[in-house]
């Protein structure tokens, strides 16, 4: 009774719900009139996809996106992707990267740290300089510059402690340059032990002093005199420090590293280690620095507050508001002094914008267009045309800047000319050919993804779902560093090999049957090459493993690729672009040094070879 009354409640359909009904009745009718479908073939059409998957393993599983193969060009999480990337990418250009113990990426920090202190020392070596040191050398030896009478900064621990103390309060890159230049060594590491144990060992001491001055029986005692000596090189060499570090830091030697000082220490600027040393050590002086500046020694160095801001990026749309990080990232890109217009804090609205469009004015003088954000969009935290200001800004100054299209075009007809490329060449046809026309720089750069994994029967089509599974990547850095990433490590059975083996399978390929239809409109239907879909995705996800340790490991490269992001989705575009721009432009680099390491190993060996061959015979 009560079902019954329950039915006789419901109310009859309504005039709109009988014509929504009609009308899907209509659709479905229409659809099946324009592609010949009748009920009779759309029944065969079931039973046949039925008669497929019974076929299937139960061990066997079904893709969980049939069409996403099809689909290589959208992803609905495109934002989210991007902004992952991008502000990885912002903290790679802005943040100075930490130093690698090992690797390539060991190497490379070593020739950047050479490269500076290469341009630390022809400072050091100026010939205004020459002049300076020659005159404050001339003061310390006539003892207008001198020690207090009572006061020994060596035997002094102390004393010694405090100063040692005040040096290390330098960024531990800025010292460990102004030390090496000075003194004239090379110092490994950066821990403030070694540093520290450097500056007692070296500046307020002298190995040659006291082999000078030892006594002929008696260790550790020292003839007089010695006193007096050590005196005066503690003040040269401490003076010369001082003095360098200034100097680097108005030269702007390490732009990235903007604090001289450590922000956590208080001192802020370098004319405190000229009034310290004349309040603790020196005699008879007053104002020292009126006293250096007829020399022409001086020192005006200040921290201010921009340099100990942190530009780490954690959030895209949050902090580009103000607009401080923007203009670091376009006075680092474009080498234009920008930041010193910038207003801070920039707490209004008015100072946000300014900062912002001195930021893209910056952009735009250098050829950037800027044309799609606004500085309203980035202050009011439009993520969607933010992230297309950043793309901007990467396509003008980093794709382009990074890979070196001549080379690349020599390295593309190099590998062309290949007899393993030949042999493969005839049976891969290239997709996506013509989708860059308007870049040359990409164009290229697919063509060369495109012929290195030919040469492992990987096929590249697109900047999407051709790397989604980790191979041509492993590949690429396979081809250049064998010894980073040997090619036994990857693994080759992935959902994308497995969908190219089932489309490429015998049993579909007479047109027109049903087991042609069914595979066609069901994608996902099949063995996937005898495997389980979770052990093909656990493939993928060991091949970004190795991609991931192996880009750590060559340093230089910033990590834009998030496994989440690549595995079981439509990789962005962009992302994979522009990381593709970093690993081609090392891996080109690389490659011309192992090939020159290899020419001179094999030289080697032959010249080891003749010798003991002549010795031989001899």
């Amino acid at each position: 009774n009560n079902s019954n009354t329950n039915n006789s409640a419901k109310p009859p359909p309504d005039a709109k719900e009988q014509a929504d009904v009609s009308k899907k009745s209509f659709l479905r009718a229409d659809h099946s009139r324009k592609y010949g479908l009748t009920e009779n073939s759309k029944a065969l059409n079931l039973r046949a996809a039925a008669a497929q998957s019974s076929k299937t393993t139960s061990a066997s599983n079904h893709h969980p996106a049939p069409f996403a193969a099809k689909n290589m060009y959208y992803d609905d999480n495109w934002t989210d992707k991007q902004e992952r990337s991008f502000t990885n990418w912002i903290n790679f250009v802005l943040e100075p990267a930490p130093e690698a113990d090992k690797g390539l990426a060991a190497v490379l920090a070593r020739r950047e740290h050479r490269r500076v202190r290469q341009q630390a020392s022809l400072l050091f070596q100026s010939d205004n300089m020459a002049t300076l040191i020659c005159k404050l050398e001339e003061e310390i030896e006539t003892g207008r510059i001198a020690v207090r009478d009572g006061v020994c900064p060596r035997a002094d621990v102390g004393l010694r402690d405090r100063f040692v103390d005040m040096l290390l309060a330098y960024e531990p890159r800025w010292l460990r340059l102004g030390l090496e230049t000075v003194l004239g060594l090379e110092i490994t590491s950066l821990q403030p032990t070694v540093l520290a144990s450097t500056i007692v060992q070296r500046v307020f001491f002298s190995q040659e002093l006291a082999r000078k001055y030892a006594h002929p029986t008696v260790p550790e005692l020292y003839k007089t005199g010695f006193e007096e000596e050590i005196n005066k090189h503690v003040l040269k060499k401490y003076l010369l420090l001082v003095l360098l570090l200034d100097m680097c830091k108005k030269a702007d030697l390490m732009p990235l590293n903007t604090c001289l000082f450590r922000p956590s220490s208080g001192i802020k600027t370098s004319r405190e280690y000229i009034d310290a040393l004349a309040r603790d050590i020196l005699k008879g002086e007053g104002d020292f620095g009126k006293h250096l500046s007829f020399l022409g020694f001086s020192v005006s160095h200040e921290q201010a507050p921009l340099d100990e801001f942190v530009f780490t990026v954690q959030n895209i749309a949050v902090d580009l508001r103000d607009g401080v990080r923007l203009a670091k990232l376009a006075e680092v890109l474009t080498t234009t002094r920008v930041t010193a217009q910038l207003r801070m804090p920039a707490i209004s609205r008015l100072q946000k914008i300014h900062n912002v469009e001195i930021s893209l004015a910056a952009l735009r003088e250098k050829g950037c267009a800027c044309i799609v954000s606004g500085a309203k969009d980035v202050v009011d935290g439009h993520k969607q045309r933010t992230l297309a200001l950043l793309w901007q800004i990467i396509s003008h100054f980093q794709v382009d800047y990074v890979v070196d299209v001549p080379r690349l075009e020599e390295e593309i007809s190099k590998i062309k000319q290949r007899a393993a490329y030949r042999r493969r060449e005839d049976t891969r046809r290239f997709s996506g050919a013509n989708m860059y026309i308007n870049s040359r720089c990409l164009s290229l750069m697919l063509q060369w993804c495109q012929v290195v994994c030919t040469l492992y029967d990987i096929e590249v089509n697109n900047f999407g779902v051709s790397f989604s599974d980790g191979r041509a990547l492993c590949c690429l850095i396979y081809h250049y560093c064998p010894a980073l990433l040997p090619l036994e490590r990857v693994r080759m059975a992935t959902t994308i090999s497995s969908s190219h083996d089932i489309r490429a399978d015998s049993k579909y390929e007479e047109v027109g049957t049903e087991e042609h239809f069914a595979a066609t409109f069901s994608p996902g239907i099949g063995e996937l090459g005898g495997r389980s879909h979770k052990e093909l995705l656990a493939n993928e996800h060991a091949n970004f493993r190795l991609v991931r340790d192996a880009v750590k490991e060559m340093g230089a490269i910033p990590e834009l690729l998030h496994t989440q992001d690549m595995v079981g989705t439509i990789p962005e575009e962009k992302v994979v672009i522009t990381f593709l721009s970093y690993l081609c432009g090392r891996l080109l680099e690389v490659s011309q040094e192992l090939r020159a390491t290899q020419t001179i190993q094999v030289a080697w060996r032959r010249h080891v070879q003749k010798k003991r061959a002549a010795a031989a015979a001899a």
